[in-house]
């Protein structure tokens, strides 16, 4: 199974943005993980993974790491020591087993995002 999302992204009337979010459930119990690794096909933009927990409750909060994806199938691993914090109000650091969503987004630029993702995990 494959999900796509597709549309105009523009940073006219302070930004906008297109979003994909999975609910993570049960949390994460382990300290095994290292990051979050998804199978992807872009079309040579710069998309992010935003990664939601209980300390991000305002809509422009969140951990984020940026990655740009190719016009081809790609394995793309973002460490979660790369996840950096929106806000001052969060905890400095990504507490990953607190993970509640993760998102795939396209915004901060005026450009038709078009990503496929077969499939999102942990590594």
């Amino acid at each position: 199974k494959c999900y796509r999302i597709t549309g105009n992204v523009t940073t006219e009337n302070n930004g906008g943005f297109i979003q994909m979010r999975v609910k993570i459930e049960p949390p994460l119990s382990s300290n095994y993980y290292r990051g979050v690794y998804l199978n992807a096909f872009g079309n040579n933009y710069k998309y992010a993974i935003h990664i939601r927990t209980p300390f991000t409750i305002a809509p422009w909060q969140y951990y984020s790491s940026s990655f740009l994806l190719k016009n081809e199938w790609t394995e793309v691993k973002l460490p979660f020591v790369n996840f950096r914090k929106s806000n001052f109000y969060q905890p400095k650091n990504l507490l990953f087993h607190q993970i509640k969503t993760i998102g795939i987004v396209a915004a901060f630029d005026d450009f038709y995002a078009d990503i496929a993702v077969s499939e999102i995990g942990f590594y």
